[in-house]
């Protein structure tokens, strides 16, 4: 009887230890699986920042030309205005 309550207590441990091995097992392969995945995202926001500063740069040059384009025009709408005043002095 001794040795048939020996056996059960060690046929209990080892369900214990291959439950604390597979318990083991699929925690490193979750773990290297989110491993991989955080890998993944943190090279999209890499490649997304950098675009961002690329799109921001451009957006800053295209405002830059507008402004310039608009200063432009301004300035020509005032010439036109003053020649189109110097021809009405010449006409009277």
């Amino acid at each position: 009887m001794e040795e048939q309550v020996l056996g059960q207590s060690h046929d209990c441990e080892t369900a214990a230890d291959k439950s604390d091995q597979k318990l083991q097992d699929v925690t490193l392969a979750k773990t290297t699986h989110w491993g991989k995945i955080k890998a993944m995202l943190e090279e999209k926001i890499d490649e997304l920042s950098q675009g961002l500063h690329r799109v921001a740069s451009d957006n800053a040059a295209l405002t830059r030309s507008l402004q310039e384009r608009s200063e432009m025009i301004v300035k020509i709408s005032e010439e036109r205005s003053k020649a189109e005043a110097d021809v009405e002095k010449l006409k009277d």
